[in-house]
This record gives structure tokens, sequence and C-alpha cells, in this order.
């Protein structure tokens, strides 16, 4: 019995979220019923009407679920990285947030950016960066770096284009839960 408020704002907040999954709304609503809800439980509560006041507390806590999804949506569409758009090779120094993905091939590296410099321009970014290096020739891969390893990174980034075969999820959604903000694709695995 001691845990069934829990129980109730967990399952409160699991459907905020996944209404701001499907609703996408910004967050300036979702925070403006938080706390009109908020303030309404709180007079609930002065005037002793208890089941409305936890009622409303819960419906708050759907608000704050669906404002926390908002949020986390509009951080990451407005990521730096996610914005750059370079015409060719750009140099990006960060380091490496996940251990590297090997394949036949091809070597891919999850590079946490802190500087991008593209024709003579540099320029501070944070954000998330899957390179791909190809090594074709060489097998297992040539490239000895690891997670936490600080590097610097010569790659063309890729234009998102994303297909959609027969309503299967896009490929921007899975880069999403990924928090990878962009792309790229380096020739050579000399870094």
């Amino acid at each position: 019995m001691a845990c069934r408020p829990f129980l109730y704002l967990a399952v409160s907040l699991s459907s905020g979220i996944l209404l701001g999954f499907w609703l996408a709304p910004a967050p300036a609503p979702a925070v403006a019923g938080l706390l009109t809800c908020l303030g309404a439980a709180w007079l609930a509560h002065f005037f002793k009407k208890n089941t409305l006041s936890l009622g409303l507390a819960l419906l708050a806590t759907v608000f704050f679920g669906a404002g926390i999804h908002a949020q986390a949506d509009s951080d990451f569409e407005r990521n730096a990285v996610r914005e750059l758009d370079f015409p060719g090779y750009a140099d990006f120094w960060g380091r490496l947030y996940r251990s590297p993905s090997l394949g036949i091939g091809k070597t891919t590296l999850f590079l946490r950016a802190e500087k991008t410099s593209s024709q003579g321009r540099e320029a501070k970014v944070r954000g998330n960066l899957r390179v791909t290096v190809h090594h074709p020739s060489a097998y297992p891969s040539p490239l000895e770096v690891r997670a936490g390893d600080r590097l610097k990174v010569s790659a063309q980034l890729l234009s998102v284009h994303d297909f959609r075969n027969f309503g299967g999820s896009r490929l921007a959604d899975l880069r999403k839960r990924q928090k990878v903000h962009s792309q790229a694709v380096a020739k050579s695995a000399l870094l």
C-alpha cells in the first residue's frame, strides 16, 4: 500500500513522456499546464478536496513528463553540430564517448565534438558526431583508439536523407535515440 503513490507518479510521468512523443508540444504549453495544475492542486488541498488534489497533482506530473520530452527534443534539434554545413572536408576535435564499432572495411567512431575548423574558420561546438572511417585493405581496423581518447578527425559531413520503406522507423529517429547529431565520413584511417 505504501508504494502506490510512487506507482501513480511513475505511470503519470511515463504517460506524459509518451504524450509528448506523440503530440510533440512546445515546452511552454507543457510548463503552463504544469503550473496551472499545481496551483489548482494546492487550492484543492487548501479546501480539503484530497481526491481532486491528488488527481490534479498527477495531471501536473503528466504535463511535467510532456515538458521533459519537449525540451529534450528541442535541445536535440537546435544543437550546433546538427546545424553545421560544410561544403568539403572539415577538422573535428573531440573525445570518443563510446568504443569504436569495428566492421569489415570500416570503423565507426562516436566523437563528442568540441571544436571544428573548415576553410580557415574555427568554431566551438558541442554535440555528438558519428564518423565512419573507411579502410578497405586492412582488417582488423588499423585504428588503435578507445573510448575517452582525444582525437582530431578530418571528415566530410553527410547530408541527411532518409528512406521510409514500408512504414519502418526512420533513420532520423534512430539517430535521435542514439543522440547522434550528425554523421560524417573520413576516407583515410590516418586521424
